[in-house]
């Protein structure tokens, strides 16, 4: 389905912001199809998407590598915390409660 929906984006048959009122609109309907809209969604929020499948791998092979600086700080000892944009838009409050924990813990190990 992920990969409908970058096509689609790509030709110009659709835009993310109309899939997601589409799936809105189902969902207050009662229906649970949407779930898996909104998480292809948010990736794609998260994630940026080429203009062609090509560029989509590379984008894939440059989060990957990112992936594994990240393993590599953490062994280093780092704590790394990571968001989405759809955090930062929707669960700001959250964010700001999982990092004063995250703190509070670093503190007490120290």
């Amino acid at each position: 389905m992920g990969l409908a929906l970058d096509d689609g984006r790509r030709r110009g048959l659709l835009t993310l912001a109309g899939v997601a009122e589409c799936a809105a609109e189902l969902a207050a309907r009662g229906r649970s199809g949407p779930l898996v809209i909104r998480e292809l969604l948010a990736e794609r929020a998260e994630a940026p998407r080429g203009d062609s499948p090509l560029e989509d791998q590379l984008l894939e092979i440059i989060r990957r590598a990112d992936r594994a600086r990240y393993n590599r700080l953490e062994l280093l000892g780092w704590r790394l915390l990571r968001y989405t944009a759809y955090d930062v838009r929707r669960r700001d409050t959250d964010i700001v409660t999982e990092i004063d924990a995250g703190l509070s813990v670093a503190r007490r190990a120290s």
